[in-house]
């Protein structure tokens, strides 16, 4: 009987996702070179316009007249950083700018402000990087002397792109790099990711003042003219550990997702392998806001995306190793079965005691490798996951985009319905045939109030082209930016 009600059961969501109409591309479209070009982040503003930001090594990626920087000017045909603003709707590029100096520079994520305002932030190796005359860091700390003096730097442009409102480095005499921000009601962009620099700038109430391991996270707070430090501390223990995103909510609490193998900040026994975490900090007390959750098994995992649901949740994506990821029992998958899998969770956080409490985690993936690189929530909890993937059997849909994976390595997106959660979207993205050096995949996702999903990915020689927008309908380089709108008609 049990058998019976489970077969029915699992019968009624075969249908469910059958009957699930495929989503309605709205918009779809290409950004770069020819060379490799490569996103790493997308964002919203309150109007709808669409920033994304990451790195570039083609000489004639696209930019615009009026940018802060129309010519790449990088030695040795190395990365330089790269940020566009695109128009909602009929894909218009506002403002399209590289981002660096002499040497090489990478953007990782992107906010932006109510009035327009684009904050990015990231890792630079040049000791001329555009540093506004009042900031908080006009000369390079490290540096620019290679990958060992890399600073984190972090530039806030105006709505046009043709003005840094102010630019800044951020960092000590090791290397640095920015990977999150975060910008809060008042304007402040709150900066984190990982550094090893001894000197990194901490304010007297930091939570850690000093480096303890051989790189710890950091977590520091500009004013919103980026000429002062009003908040910065590390980040872990006496191993390794980084920061991978940051995510403020409505009740005044900023969370923290990295991966550590520290044993006395993840407050654990012996760590073998890195694990990932999520730390609630209270940014009024700007302290911790309860204590940090591991999330992993007995090999490696880290917490790569985090995000805020409607009702305060916080939703949390990553990539483990491990056989033994603890899943909960309604989980749409218990067990890894290749050698990488992604995972997502969603978690609560007690009012009281300020601990986080795992409702839902689950992995995602087929028998190969696949990560779990951005997650995002709508107004209804429906979640999204993405990422790159190399397993063939990876779980699709029959509504998919593209149904098989043809090369080496591909982008996926998977869309679960709100709890209960059930897959109801699964889909490759790219699906060419032609293999590329280049990591390929999803590597940001944002979603509006009216549940249009909006991807970035990296993808060479894809299946479909673009619509009809303003950005390329084909890629012209070796790797390309991907932009495209989803809108999904649930039930």
């Amino acid at each position: 009987m049990r058998f019976l009600l489970l077969l029915i059961a699992f019968t009624q969501l075969a249908l469910g996702a059958l009957l699930l109409p495929p989503p309605v591309i709205r918009f779809a479209g290409y950004l770069g070179g020819r060379q490799k070009d490569s996103p790493n982040a997308i964002a919203l503003d309150r109007e709808g316009y669409i920033y994304v930001v990451g790195q570039t090594d083609s000489q004639d990626f696209p930019s615009t007249p009026q940018a802060v920087r129309t010519r790449s000017g990088v030695n040795n045909d190395d990365w330089v950083g790269f940020a566009a603003k695109i128009s909602p709707g009929a894909g218009r590029v506002v403002y399209s700018t590289f981002i660096g100096g002499s040497y090489r520079t990478v953007v990782n994520a992107v906010a932006a402000d109510q009035f327009g305002d684009a904050f990015v932030v990231g890792t630079t190796c040049s000791s001329n990087f555009p540093a506004t005359a009042n900031a908080f860091q006009a000369r390079a700390p490290g540096g620019g002397k290679g990958v060992e003096g890399c600073d984190a730097f972090v530039a806030k442009l105006d709505p046009t792109g043709s003005r840094y409102l102010y630019a800044t480095y951020l960092g000590g005499s090791g290397a640095d790099t920015a990977t999150s921000l975060w910008v809060d009601p008042n304007g402040n962009a709150w900066v984190a990711g990982f550094t090893s620099s001894p000197d990194f700038p901490v304010t007297r109430d930091a939570m850690a003042p000093h480096l303890k391991g051989a790189t710890d996270g950091f977590l520091a707070e500009l004013d919103p003219k980026g000429e002062h430090l009003l908040y910065g501390t590390y980040v872990g223990g006496t191993g390794g550990d980084s920061i991978q995103s940051i995510a403020g909510s409505g009740d005044g609490i900023l969370y923290i997702a990295g991966m550590s193998n520290s044993a006395d900040f993840l407050r654990s026994g012996k760590i073998e392998d890195s694990k990932g975490f999520v730390l609630p900090f209270s940014l009024e007390r700007r302290s911790p806001a309860g204590p940090v959750l591991p999330i992993g098994g007995t090999g490696y995992s880290t917490a790569s995306a985090i995000a805020i649901g409607v009702n305060g949740d916080v939703y949390v994506a990553g990539t483990t190793a491990s056989r033994d990821f603890p899943t909960t029992a309604d989980a749409f998958k218990r067990r890894l079965a290749g050698r990488t899998g992604a995972f997502w969770a969603r978690l609560r956080r007690d009012t009281q005691s300020g601990r986080l409490r795992i409702l839902y985690a689950t992995l995602a993936g087929g028998t190969q490798d696949t990560s779990g690189d951005a997650i995002t929530v709508g107004q209804d909890g429906a979640v999204t996951l993405a990422g790159r993937t190399t397993s063939r059997d990876f779980p699709v849909t029959p509504t998919a985009l593209i149904k098989r994976l043809s090369r080496r390595e591909d982008g996926y997106i998977v869309r679960f319905s709100p709890a209960p959660p059930h897959l109801r979207f699964g889909s490759f993205l790219a699906g060419g045939t032609l293999d590329t050096t280049w990591s390929e995949g999803v590597k940001g996702l944002a979603i509006d109030g009216n549940g249009n999903l909006f991807v970035a990915a990296t993808v060479n020689e894809p299946a479909f082209s673009g619509t009809t927008c303003a950005l390329a309908p084909h890629p012209a380089g070796n790797t390309e930016v991907f932009l495209l709108e989803l809108t999904f008609a649930e039930h």
